[in-house]
């Protein structure tokens, strides 16, 4: 992928403070990939799991990741969270993630 966009996929774990509440830490579990997000184009249609899902950029990578709901993802300093995603071709050659912007 020569797009120049790199991201940054992180998963979030709870630790307790120090009077016992959560507390959450994102770790990174794929640093620094080769990406390409944009936005969701209004004519694009998919099933999803939720119909209520919110989706405003989709990202495709030749990296093979695994995410999951709730993780995220931040490139060039704008941050999203991953809807939905996978292996959409089913070959092992490209993932899509379908992500929400956030702020």
């Amino acid at each position: 992928m020569a797009t120049g966009q790199t991201a940054t996929l992180s998963r979030v774990t709870t630790t307790a403070d120090a009077m016992g509440g959560q507390v959450p830490t994102w770790t990174a579990t794929y640093s620094d990939f080769a990406c390409n997000i944009q936005p969701r184009r209004g004519g694009l249609r998919e099933k999803f799991d939720r119909p209520e899902m919110h989706v405003t950029h989709v990202l495709y990578t030749a990296t093979a990741i695994t995410a999951a709901t709730g993780d995220r993802v931040v490139s060039g300093g704008v941050t999203y969270l991953v809807q939905h995603g996978g292996d959409t071709a089913g070959k092992s050659r490209m993932t899509t993630l379908y992500l929400t912007k956030e702020g």
